[in-house]
């Protein structure tokens, strides 16, 4: 009848052919989100608990090896924060990780020993929890997650391949978890619970700001090393580590940039990370201890 009709003529079919990708992007952009945030509230905590345990059975995650002087320093943030009830704080070993924080979907908050080493003031360890705990109270993780398995079954259905649809969610669930690639909305949300929080506490807001500036300049390093090892001479590899010492947080994200660095800010966990600080109230923040 009608679909035949439709299939007969080559303006139809063309005019589909055009039509298809834009759907697909206001699919992606517009509907997916807002069906993730629906679908988010709906699923139950245990669940949820359930995923976050396979992620910390990731090999990617091991035994927390910090020393006693770190582990006091993370558990004396949380107490400053308020150690929430409904929140479970977890501190592992991640060198493939690096010094990162993530806000698991079951509301596990995971610091790695890494980042622990990286932050020297308790109040920024506190404002990396501030952050996380605000990823946890929108949900974040799991509208996330729900919004990339989405997508998934959009182009699983548009190319007509759905055989190993439901292995794959299952199997790379928790692997998407360990890659959470967070919007720049979600990371302003976040951000602003965390400023929030701090002020409330009697906190530079500052220290946010500090926090994030010492973990990018921790990664830049660890891309560099990446490099080195790569191929890069020894000499080269101690130019950059030097440049990296001068240079300020503008300056060293514009040599990113020229080599590669757009693409590598496109797959950070938490992009805009100048405009983050700047709104934060820049990078001071008093070297308290616990």
């Amino acid at each position: 009848g009608l679909l035949f009709r439709l299939e007969s003529h080559w303006q139809w079919a063309g005019f589909a052919v055009c039509m298809l990708p834009i759907l697909v992007l206001v699919f992606v952009f517009n509907v997916m989100p807002w069906a993730a945030q629906l679908i988010a509230g709906q699923i139950p905590v245990g669940a949820l608990q359930q995923l976050d345990s396979s992620v910390l059975d990731s090999p990617w995650l091991q035994a927390s090896s910090a020393s006693d002087e770190a582990t006091l320093k993370l558990q004396a943030a949380w107490i400053v924060l308020g150690s929430p009830d409904d929140m479970t704080l977890v501190q592992r070993s991640s060198p493939g990780l690096g010094a990162n924080a993530f806000a698991l979907p079951g509301g596990t908050i995971l610091v790695t020993d890494q980042l622990l080493n990286v932050l020297d003031s308790r109040d920024e360890v506190v404002a990396v929890l501030a952050h996380e705990v605000g990823h946890t109270r929108s949900r974040h993780g799991l509208r996330n997650l729900l919004q990339t398995l989405g997508v998934a079954v959009l182009f699983s259905s548009v190319v007509g391949d759905v055989s190993a649809l439901a292995e794959s969610i299952l199997i790379t669930g928790p692997t998407l978890l360990q890659q959470m690639q967070y919007s720049r909305e979600f990371e302003t949300e976040a951000d602003a619970v965390a400023i929030e929080r701090l002020k409330s506490l009697g906190i530079a807001t500052s220290c946010l700001g500090s926090s994030l500036n010492k973990l990018i300049k921790s990664s830049e390093l660890t891309s560099d090393e990446d490099l080195s090892e790569g191929g890069a001479s020894a000499d080269k590899r101690a130019s950059a580590e030097e440049g990296a010492e001068q240079s300020t947080s503008t300056e060293r994200v514009k040599q990113r940039s020229a080599v590669g660095g757009r693409w590598l800010d496109y797959l950070s966990t938490h992009p805009n990370t100048e405009e983050r600080i700047r709104l934060s109230g820049g990078t001071s923040c008093p070297q308290v201890m616990f």
